[in-house]
């Protein structure tokens, strides 16, 4: 039983979370407060896309094109029940809650309350220094990942265990699998150590009732969203978009271009390297561990593409090394203790102090758009020129103009850019559904997303186009805006 003051310091501790997590939603530009705003990422604008299509009956795949999993379509669908352009705020501040809660609940396991809150500060770090400050695939996967990191952590470590919490780490695992496979790290280690550990202690009756919860929990959010998706006939489509065209992403080129860019991320680098020499050798946990904070490294340095957003989960991996390094450092000396805090205060201060300052600003203009003067106009013309059935297309990829607009995208395609790359089948399918659904307006984005050459070019002399804007002719490289007569 927890006494009284252990009782008061567990909900001071939520409550800092709690204000930490508004800190953090705070610092992304679709913040609740601003009704009026909507996230200029290239991503999350696509997932907001999507989104907003489901709601109005359209399905992910086969009408509006992503190659991402389902469930993230889903929380982007649910949120644009809410609001179309700050809905998902809501289910990214729980994401961040329930991630930084078992975050800290992860470091309690090893140090006390105010030392875990502190290391879940200092790896906050890799959460804020970004340069898309926010990525929802990561922020989503998160919170699944910390509840059964937790979870794990809490058996090797205290042998607390049951079918409910094995149940839920199957759900978990679940989810994170239909938000973005490799991503599932924490599974692919754990799972098998614990695995051998209990055939290792031959306790056969234990490993058949945990792997049948851990296996129903999965099933229990993967069969309703397949089944969703066959009833409605999208199932070839979402495997053949999440499965076999994301496979294309994946080379060896690739592969090495992106793990050198990686060594160049210095705090996640050094998070990642300097932790395990902290690791008890002779301890199976941190054996255990060392393995999985290799593995999830890999899974994205070699996987994903050189953006440091991708790396948003590692903050998760290094909370129980930052513990064990708080740890050790309580049995030190106190002028060692005092040095090594103040030097990692001195990292994390001014980064927090940036969301910090920023806050009361974004109260008091909660209500201005943040829209660029290009976007604004071109968003005026627009919704001066067509109505709610008429639907538009964006050559390139600046999804925001059909949220902001509040327009449905013409044909499955709602951007060509970079994915056309990938799949060259793609932009001409995409020309070839232009010809047949002949879109009220044409919209090209500026630079080279969306470059007036080419058969783009073509489909708008030959359909007959006419240039609304900009009012200074075509050789320019603004974005462009074109009208069915």
């Amino acid at each position: 039983m927890k006494n009284g003051v252990e009782r008061k310091c567990e909900i001071i501790s939520i409550i800092l979370i709690f204000c930490i997590s508004i800190l953090f939603l705070a610092s992304i530009p679709a913040f609740l407060l601003r009704p009026n705003n909507v996230y200029n990422g290239i991503d999350h604008s696509v997932w907001q896309t999507i989104g907003y299509m489901m709601k109005q009956g359209y399905l992910p795949y086969v009408d509006s094109f992503d190659h991402k999993g389902i469930l993230l379509y889903f929380i982007h669908y649910w949120g644009s029940l809410i609001n179309t352009l700050w809905g998902v705020s809501i289910f990214q501040f729980i994401s961040i809650f329930i991630t930084l809660l078992f975050a800290y609940k992860i470091a309690c396991l090893k140090c006390k309350h105010i030392e875990s809150i502190f290391i879940v500060l200092v790896a906050g770090i890799i959460l804020i220094n970004n340069e898309y400050v926010v990525g929802d695939i990561e922020m989503f996967s998160m919170s699944f990942i910390a509840i059964s990191l937790y979870i794990f952590l809490d058996y090797l470590l205290n042998n607390k265990v049951s079918h409910y919490r094995v149940f839920i780490t199957g759900i978990c695992c679940g989810a994170v699998l239909l938000i973005k496979v490799n991503l599932a790290n924490c599974w692919v280690v754990f799972c098998p150590a614990i695995f051998i550990k209990l055939i290792v202690e031959k306790r056969y009756e234990e490993l058949k009732k945990y792997t049948l919860c851990f296996l129903s929990g999965c099933m229990l959010i993967i069969c309703p969203c397949l089944i969703w998706a066959l009833v409605k006939g999208c199932l070839a489509e979402f495997i053949e978009s999440y499965i076999i065209f994301n496979s294309k992403y994946v080379g060896l080129n690739h592969s090495i271009k992106s793990f050198n860019k990686w060594m160049e991320f210095d705090f996640i680098i050094l998070s990642m390297t300097i932790c395990p020499f902290f690791f008890n050798k002779k301890n199976a946990t941190n054996i255990i561990y060392e393995i999985y904070t290799i593995v999830a490294f890999l899974l994205i340095a070699v996987i994903e593409t050189n953006h440091l957003h991708h790396g948003l989960t590692t903050f998760i991996v290094v909370i129980y090394p930052f513990s064990l390094i708080m740890n050790s450092l309580s049995a030190e000396i106190n002028l060692k203790k005092f040095v090594a805090i103040l030097l990692i205060a001195y990292m994390i201060i001014p980064k927090w102090y940036v969301i910090s300052k920023n806050l009361p600003y974004k109260i008091i203009h909660r209500h201005e758009s943040g829209m660029s003067s290009e976007t604004e106009k071109i968003c005026e013309i627009i919704k001066k020129n067509t109505d709610k059935n008429d639907t538009i297309s964006v050559y390139g990829n600046w999804c925001e103009i059909y949220l902001l607009c509040d327009r449905k995208h013409a044909t499955k395609y709602s951007f060509q850019t970079p994915i056309k790359a990938y799949d060259t089948s793609i932009f001409n399918n995409y020309i070839d559904q232009l010809y047949e659904e002949k879109p009220k307006i044409i919209v090209l984005q500026s630079g080279n997303w969306g470059k007036y050459d080419g058969e783009i070019k073509e489909f708008i002399e030959s359909e007959k186009y006419e240039l609304l804007y900009p009012v200074t002719g075509l050789d320019n490289d603004e974005a462009k805006v074109f009208i069915k007569k």
